[in-house]
């Protein structure tokens, strides 16, 4: 297993899709499991309506096809993974919704191109992704405009309570509620009760700043 740590990413996937390696797979979902809850957590603020750990779930599904399918020669094995991830949830997401027949305004789904982001109109990004995880290296905030970017940050911090910004900072960089409470020093339900009206605030503050949704 030590040996594994000193691969980069294409190595250990080139080793799992030639060998079937569970080391190999382990090693890169180690890597990877930080991001994947990011990627799971900005999609599941999107669409409320379902429930966080399916959408878990199935970010891990999309993170395995990546993984199977990756070629270094066409991609890096960050970006690959994070499109391949987001296409699963949204894929899974449609197809849930013609089967519970969810309208799509009680999901409220934050789906479209960001103002000035010089985004395809049917690009699927999660807009709420626009403001999750304001210090992480993303692939996706490389590629919008960095004003945009900072101005949704300040639109949103002004709706919000310091304590409701606090914990959906927190909350978006991958945090679970014991982790919140312990690190902020509130009660577990004092973190979901925030991080609720934050979200929903969040939401609202989204709809009025960009006003773009692709509900499809």
């Amino acid at each position: 297993m030590s040996s594994l740590k000193r691969l980069d990413d294409a190595e250990l996937a080139r080793i799992y899709q030639r060998e079937r390696s569970d080391a190999a797979y382990e090693e890169l979902r180690t890597r990877y499991s930080r991001a994947i809850r990011r990627w799971a957590l900005t999609f599941s603020m999107a669409y409320p309506t379902f429930d966080a750990e399916d959408l878990h779930q199935e970010a891990e599904v999309g993170f395995l096809g990546a993984v199977l399918r990756f070629d270094p020669s066409k991609s890096n094995m960050y970006r690959f993974a994070e499109t391949c991830v987001r296409r699963r949830l949204c894929t899974v997401a449609r197809q849930c919704r013609r089967v519970r027949r969810i309208p799509p305004d009680k999901e409220v789904p934050l789906m479209g191109d960001a103002v000035g982001s010089g985004s395809d109109a049917d690009d699927d990004t999660p807009l709420i992704g626009l403001i999750a995880d304001a210090n992480a290296a993303d692939p996706v905030r490389e590629a919008l405009n960095r004003e945009t970017h900072t101005e949704l940050w300040r639109t949103v911090k002004a709706v919000l309570s310091p304590k409701e910004f606090q914990v959906l900072q927190c909350y978006c960089q991958g945090g679970t509620y014991h982790q919140l409470a312990e690190q902020l020093g509130m009660s577990v339900k004092a973190v979901d009760n925030a991080l609720a009206r934050g979200k929903r605030k969040v939401r609202q503050c989204l709809q009025r700043h960009l006003g773009r949704y692709d509900t499809a």
